[in-house]
């Protein structure tokens, strides 16, 4: 038992290793989101995000279903639109992209 405790904190530590990481630029103008879509990461981006907030850039893989569904909705409710720095897959593709308003 003390093992299986010991692999499922290890794997939990390993799958928050690439975690969205968000930040803002231009006074705010735009929030930047690099990394693994997954639980909390909308607290994340609602903390990063300012009523100037106008663009979200993301570099992100995909992740957890839920919670991209979730960021997307936050987008779309914002008006915000999405650039793409390099890879925007799986989740990220499915549900952030299409929720902004500008691609």
């Amino acid at each position: 038992m003390r093992y299986i405790k010991f692999f499922l904190a290890l794997a939990a530590a390993i799958s928050n290793a690439n975690a969205a990481e968000f930040s803002s630029t231009e006074n705010g103008r735009v929030i930047n989101m690099v990394g693994s879509i997954v639980e909390g990461d909308s607290v994340k981006f609602l903390k990063a995000v300012t009523m100037r907030s106008k663009v979200i850039k993301v570099q992100s893989g995909g992740g957890e279903t839920d919670e991209a569904m979730h960021l997307g909705r936050l987008i779309h409710d914002r008006n915000l639109d999405i650039e793409v720095n390099e890879i925007c897959a799986s989740s990220c593709a499915n549900y952030l992209f299409p929720a902004a308003v500008k691609k």
